[in-house]
């Protein structure tokens, strides 16, 4: 139960950096400058939720 509520966690946070990284880049506070690289992380984020829910 707690790795499909960790799961859903990476999803909500990783979905928006691959779909909308433009707005991930609008923000004051963004040190990244490419959008290739929010994706990137977007991805990263996922694949560790996915990973860890698999172990759980």
């Amino acid at each position: 139960m707690i790795g499909l509520m960790w799961l859903i966690l990476c999803i909500f946070i990783g979905a928006p950096m691959i779909i909308f990284p433009q707005k991930i880049l609008e923000r004051p506070a963004c040190k990244i400058k490419s959008a290739g690289m929010v994706r990137l992380c977007g991805v990263i984020v996922i694949a560790v939720g996915i990973l860890n829910s698999i172990s759980w």
